[in-house]
């Protein structure tokens, strides 16, 4: 989390999502909030599918893309749980990690 804060341009922030690629973990979470997952770039696994806003020990507020063909009407806000997740890449905006569920 703290090589995306402070990387200062797209292709630094580029290359430390590059050297995270294809590591996953398994993350323990407590869900703020579910939304629909939009933006440019997404894979075809998560586009159109929920993304789950949640705090994580150590990382805090996270973004979770879930895949479209998984259903997620059981979790809302206050829902714990775990996940297999990998790191997809930074919010900038919001200063928070993105993770896709694998």
């Amino acid at each position: 989390m703290s090589a995306f804060q402070d990387a200062r341009t797209i292709s630094e922030r580029n290359s430390v999502k590059d050297s995270l690629s294809g590591a996953s973990s398994s993350v323990q979470f407590r869900v703020n909030a579910v939304e629909r997952t939009f933006g440019i770039g997404l894979s075809d696994a998560v586009r159109g599918g929920n993304t789950i806003i949640a705090e994580v020990d150590g990382a805090g507020e996270v973004e979770i893309r879930i895949p479209s063909s998984v259903d997620v009407s059981h979790i809302k806000s206050g829902y714990e749980g775990e996940l297999s997740c990998t790191i997809a890449d930074w919010n900038a905006v919001r200063r928070r990690l993105i993770m896709e569920s694998i």
